[in-house]
Order: structure tokens, then sequence, then C-alpha cells
């Protein structure tokens, strides 16, 4: 079975269960000299490997998450069909944040999304998430669409910004 019009591949992912290649059509798993291969309900957007899940972001289905061979709906998940989901970061062991690009920030306890009321959060809401990552395990940088990098730490308090006015060439940080 040979698949040849699976776009681009937008992320890869070391994981527990294989190394993952994923494109907007189809998530293929390398495990063992073999591949497996996931197909969307709709459209896939971006997926993400964290806390040992691999989260992924279904255009009409919302936030999903891959466990046992398919891609599955989790509490809550279907509240962001339609808002795309820029980044995941790991909160705790058990928690995560879930970032948008207009609505902001949320953590995820496994059963529901909570919007995390942090002065980071406003400042995101406002400028655009557009990335995110986790710097040694206790800040949270941001790349946004309108103001450059937002680091903050773990409580949501904002560490530090670099911007145009600080000295980078664009506000746009992908």
């Amino acid at each position: 079975n040979r698949i040849t019009d699976f776009d681009e591949i937008w992320r890869i992912h070391k994981t527990s269960f294989g190394i993952v290649f994923q494109s907007f059509k189809a998530i293929f798993i390398y495990n063992q000299g073999k591949i497996d291969i996931v197909y969307p309900r709709s459209k896939f957007h971006f997926s993400y490997y964290v806390n040992g899940i691999l989260w992924v972001y279904d255009e009409t289905q919302g936030l999903m998450q891959y466990r046992d061979g398919k891609v599955r709906s989790i509490a809550g998940g279907s509240e962001f069909a339609g808002i795309p989901v820029w980044t995941i970061l790991p909160l705790n062991d058990d928690q995560v944040i879930v970032g948008t690009a207009r609505n902001g920030l949320f953590v995820y306890d496994g059963n529901k999304f909570t919007p995390w009321n942090k002065p980071v959060n406003e400042m995101l809401k406002k400028y655009q998430i557009f990335s995110g990552a986790l710097i040694d395990n206790k800040y949270f940088a941001f790349g946004t669409i309108q103001n450059g990098l937002i680091i903050s730490d773990s409580s949501g308090q904002i560490v530090f910004e670099i911007n145009k006015e600080r000295g980078l060439s664009n506000n746009t940080v992908l």
C-alpha cells in the first residue's frame, strides 16, 4: 500500500511508540521497520508530543489524542473546533497549557479546559500566539504574530519581551 500524495511533513516526534511524521493529510508512525498510517476525520493542523501523549488538532473535531492506533476525541476537545491550537506545553506531569492565536492559553487537566488567567495570557490574546517552547523546564517562550517573543515563568508572570522595539527586525516570531 503506497501513499504518494501526503503533502508536506509539518511535525516529527520521537515518541514511546515510534517516530511520528505528521502532514495535514495523515500521520505516519514508524516503529520496528513498519509504518502505520492514521488519517484525520477532516484535516490535521499540527501535532504535539507532550507528557508522553501525542496531541493532534483536527480542524473540525478540535483537539484530540492518538491512542491505540487511532486519533480519538478527548473531554472538552471539541471546544477547539475551528480554533487552531498553535502550541501545547507541559505545565506539570498531569496538566498541559494549550495555546490558541486569539483565545489565549488554557490549562487542561485531563477532564476540562480552563482559561489560564495569568498576566501573560492577556498579552498573548492581544498579540496572537504562533508558537511556544519550554525553556529549562521553568520558562515558557511564546512566539507571537504582532509583538515578537514573550517569555513567562511557569506561574504566568511575564519575565521578558523581545520585539522590534528591542532589536528584532520583525515582530513576527514563527
